[in-house]
């Protein structure tokens, strides 16, 4: 459904915050890449990257590397409450979901270990006062 409404020019929140961040990020004068959710081919196999945890964008500015992760404001949050519990699998990491962000977490965890930026955003003020 959500992807019909994408196709008839009706975004979901997500989307949109993800275009309002984009537009920002234009602003910025760095590269900036959407990486493609569709997936990618590993192995002459796809794979869809939400199973790996790739993050919706990268940008490179100033010889960093900004994964950038976008989330509605309330998945933001429920991320950040149980966080710990989400990146050691302490829900039922049958549902999708919650396996998607415990792999978006340990991506953006290894991002951060390899001194370039990793970070959740829903809005352009979450990303403005994450790079400060």
């Amino acid at each position: 459904m959500a992807g019909e409404l994408s196709m008839l020019g009706i975004r979901s929140k997500e989307q949109q915050i993800k275009k309002e961040i984009t537009d920002y990020l234009n602003t910025l004068g760095g590269k900036l890449i959407r990486l493609n959710s569709a997936g990618t081919i590993i192995r002459g196999i796809r794979v869809k990257q939400a199973y790996l945890g790739v993050p919706d964008l990268l940008l490179l500015l100033n010889g960093k590397a900004y994964f950038i992760e976008v989330k509605t404001k309330s998945e933001h949050q429920f991320i950040k409450k149980h966080y710990n519990r989400l990146k050691e699998g302490g829900f039922n990491q049958d549902n999708i979901k919650l396996d998607r962000y415990q792999k978006q977490i340990l991506f953006l965890e290894d991002v951060v270990r390899t001194g370039n930026v990793g970070l959740f955003a829903s809005s352009v003020e979450d990303f403005i006062h994450l790079l400060n």
